[in-house]
């Protein structure tokens, strides 16, 4: 019974927050003209390709674009162009804006930064301050939202956010940009971004558990193709194990042939 409760007050929440986020995108809607005139999609993808040069020059692990986690920052920035804070017009905090049955996050943070046009800019000035980079440096971080705003009649113009969060999960949508497409006819491969790694084993062990449930899975058959590391015809135990042999260095290369 304590369980049901609790679980009708997270949807409750989470509709509510959907409600809000949709009310805030209707209440600004940024112009138009001026909209259209800056690359959303390139200035998301050269945003990302900075963080991860920076994380990868610090020793760090690249973190993933999430596309659900673009639209939160979207709505970010949207807000901060409205009030420029952390804390959002309803007085939650930022992260309220993740819905945490889409995406349940271990940790959150948020970079926001008014003015610059460019992504270059926009990241040379969280890099010169010292709370900012450590969000963008964060060990732990696995993906990221990036979301600009353009008005040429607010007080700045430009605002751009950058939504930094740590999960376990896996998203068939996630990508890290800069990867070569072709790249990811790898067999292993199953996220798609041109390499195997631990994302690929989280995804084949989150597939094998939930279908011996019989929880259906939304795989492709690409996907399906590239998680049989046992090459048998079947996804198992056994091509989770030989892909875990891969990572580890015990196999050269995949699938695991006799």
């Amino acid at each position: 019974m304590m369980t049901n409760t609790i679980n009708m007050i997270k949807k409750m929440f989470s509709l509510a927050a959907a409600m809000m986020m949709i009310t805030a995108m209707m209440a600004y809607i940024p112009n138009a003209k001026a909209t259209e005139e800056l690359n959303v999609e390139a200035s998301i993808n050269e945003m990302a390709e900075l963080i991860n040069n920076a994380r990868k020059n610090n020793g760090l692990s690249e973190v993933y674009v999430l596309p659900y986690l673009n639209e939160v920052a979207e709505v970010r920035a949207i807000e901060t162009a409205i009030d420029y804070s952390h804390i959002r017009r309803n007085g939650f905090n930022f992260d309220s804006a993740v819905d945490t049955s889409v995406v349940d996050f271990t940790f959150a943070a948020e970079n926001i930064s008014a003015g610059n046009a460019t992504a270059e800019e926009t990241f040379a000035v969280w890099q010169s301050d010292e709370n900012s980079i450590a969000k963008i440096m964060t060990e732990n971080a696995t993906h990221i939202g990036v979301g600009i705003v353009y008005d040429e009649e607010s007080e700045y113009g430009y605002y751009w956010q950058t939504t930094v969060i740590a999960t376990e999960q896996h998203f068939a949508d996630e990508y890290i940009p800069g990867k070569s497409a072709e790249a990811s006819s790898a067999d292993g491969d199953i996220t798609g971004d041109g390499i195997v790694n631990t994302y690929d084993y989280i995804a084949l062990a989150g597939y094998i558990t939930k279908t011996s449930r019989g929880i259906s899975i939304d795989f492709t058959q690409e996907q399906l193709e590239k998680a049989d590391c046992f090459s048998d015809g079947m996804i198992t135990e056994a091509d989770a194990k030989v892909m875990a042999g891969f990572l580890l260095g015990e196999y050269k290369s995949l699938p695991f042939v006799f």
